[in-house]
């Protein structure tokens, strides 16, 4: 009886996946003897971690299928082009991050708020910190001025 193990919303980029460890447990039960992915790069897009996968497969005597690639991973040919495919993600992985990281940074040197709290006393405005510092003053309870009635709330700024 096939099971899916579906790991949707987690990076092909790790192996610390929930369903793909559920799915290396039932092969290292002998629950497993075929793994069937729609590409080569959902199962992993690094080089070095999908070898490891390979490695648990054959000591298993697990087939490995993708529907949309074939090759054969018994053969040497068939081995030297899945590394050749699994080269070409892990490259694309890290030239997508390479990309995210500079835009990040061009944004950061425009003046462009990335997320995250601003820093306390300014107001982000369509997506700049800017303005002047609020001014007043900043409280925050202690554990003695907490619980006395007539102190502000905690943290809280006057004008």
């Amino acid at each position: 009886m096939p099971n899916r193990h579906d790991d949707g919303g987690f990076s092909g980029g790790t192996l610390e996946r929930p369903a793909l460890i559920r799915l290396l447990r039932a092969i290292d039960a002998g629950e497993v003897d075929v793994v069937v992915v729609y590409k080569i790069d959902r199962l992993s897009r690094s080089l070095m971690d999908f070898a490891k996968l390979v490695e648990i497969f054959d000591r298993n005597a697990v087939t490995f299928v993708s529907v949309t690639q074939s090759f054969n991973t018994t053969t040497s040919m068939g081995r030297m082009t899945l590394n050749i495919l699994l080269s070409f993600a892990q490259f694309e992985r890290e030239v997508i991050g390479e990309r995210i990281r500079d835009k990040f940074a061009a944004s950061r040197k425009k003046g462009m708020w990335m997320g995250g709290v601003p820093p306390l006393g300014y107001d982000v405005i369509k997506a700049q910190v800017g303005g002047q510092p609020r001014r007043g003053r900043i409280w925050c309870a202690t554990s003695s001025t907490a619980s006395s009635r007539s102190a502000p709330p905690p943290c809280w700024s006057g004008t």
